[in-house]
């Protein structure tokens, strides 16, 4: 009974973190979506930039409350994680952009059969019969709205193919320099992320030029405030995925006094 009654702040905050993951996701998903369908911004590299800035923000606030350690990681072993992390998000955002977001979210099971495959053919690491038997339906499911989705063009399959690609290569790149820099997840995320945003602004400021030369058309004030909102609910998403890991790391100290 004490076991249980010790525990039940940890499944509280294991509770709270679920939903909030899927509120925040889903969310971001949506205000995405809508932005470029309803405001036709046209920036989908910016949102990679955002998604990382505040990534790079919240490891170093993680960082300075001590919540994990600090790792030397060698420029050569974190650049090919940064470049894999950024061309799966950026890809993703494509893919959002130019299909339903029905579609987006399952080119994302997807990646699981193709992380596995990759990971047989490649690298010779298998998995059990009931994990295979589990990805019979996502394939049938991914199968069948890649045939009867009438709104699927040849572009936006491209993209979601790329995405596909860049997110099962980005996920076993995590896992194989994880251990070969003995750095833990988010060691590796407090490296990357600083070059990735980096890199995504680059891009950003190049797209927005080439935007401004071949479109006649500016944005609406309506469309930039619809831009200040997303800003801002993407603020306040990172901020409650803080809370909740400061929370986690202060349960077990104070169950510990």
């Amino acid at each position: 009974m004490s076991m249980a009654v010790s525990n039940s702040p940890f499944t509280f905050v294991v509770i709270v973190g679920i939903v909030t993951n899927i509120l925040s996701v889903v969310g971001v998903v949506i205000c995405n979506k809508y932005i470029i369908e309803v405001d036709n911004f046209n920036f989908s590299v910016f949102l990679s930039f955002l998604h990382f800035a505040f990534t790079t923000m919240g490891m170093r606030m993680l960082l300075a409350l001590n919540y994990f350690t600090y790792t030397e990681a060698p420029f050569s072993g974190v650049l090919p994680l940064a470049m894999g992390s950024l061309l799966s998000v950026a890809f993703m955002n494509l893919n959002l952009a130019y299909n339903s977001v029905g579609f987006y979210q399952l080119s994302k099971l997807a990646c699981i059969p193709f992380t596995l495959f990759v990971q047989y053919t490649f690298y010779n690491q298998s998995v059990s019969r009931s994990v295979q038997l589990t990805l019979v339906p996502i394939t049938f499911g991914v199968g069948y709205a890649t045939v009867y989705d009438l709104s699927l063009s040849s572009i936006g399959f491209a993209f979601a193919v790329c995405a596909v690609v860049a997110t099962a290569m980005a996920q076993i790149f995590t896992n194989t320099y994880q251990k070969s820099l003995d750095c833990n997840a988010l060691q590796l995320l407090y490296h990357t992320a600083p070059y990735i945003t980096l890199v995504s602004h680059k891009h950003t400021y190049a797209n927005i030029h080439i935007h401004i030369y071949t479109h006649t058309r500016t944005h609406s004030k309506h469309t930039y405030t619809h831009i200040f909102i997303f800003i801002f609910t993407y603020m306040l998403t990172h901020a409650a995925y803080l809370f909740l890991l400061m929370l986690t790391h202060v349960l077990p100290l104070c169950r510990a006094c």
